[in-house]
């Protein structure tokens, strides 16, 4: 699991545009609340960038 941080760095987002694109419901990155953070799974946000960048 990943922090939004890690996860926007991988992606090439902020981590401002991340979190309003999983409020608004666009981005459906799994990923689990504990407390206040939210993380992400790793595996998955590699594959989307990945996908991203062909």
């Amino acid at each position: 699991m990943i922090t939004t941080n890690e996860a926007a760095r991988i992606l090439g987002v902020s981590p401002g545009t991340l979190r309003r694109k999983r409020s608004e419901g666009v981005e459906t990155l799994p990923h689990t609340r504990v407390g206040s953070m939210v993380l992400y799974e790793r595996l998955a946000v590699e594959d989307l960038a990945g996908r991203d960048a062909r």
